[in-house]
């Protein structure tokens, strides 16, 4: 999950919320979680970066995480200041 915004005090805050929701909703499934961290290229074009990864040997399950983080932090924080990119390779 690669979260980004061009405020990066907000950055730091949102993506520490957003690893929380995550493993939260995945307590029980063995999931794995990593991050955030910073990525090789932290800021472009004056958007700062942060990455969280998530493995996990089910793809479903995956995909049924990836939608309920984004609707329970839409629910409780908004998109307007930050991007959210899910890459599954």
């Amino acid at each position: 999950v690669q979260i980004s915004s061009k405020d990066e005090a907000y950055l730091t805050d949102v993506s520490e919320k957003y690893k929380c929701i995550i493993e939260s909703l995945a307590a029980e499934s063995g999931l794995q979680c990593i991050g955030p961290v910073n990525p090789a290229v932290y800021k472009i074009n004056d958007y700062f970066r942060k990455m969280i990864y998530i493995k996990h040997p089910d793809y479903e399950l995956l995909l049924k995480i990836k939608e309920m983080t984004e609707n329970r932090f839409r629910e409780l924080y908004g998109f307007e200041k930050l991007s959210v990119l899910h890459d599954f390779t």
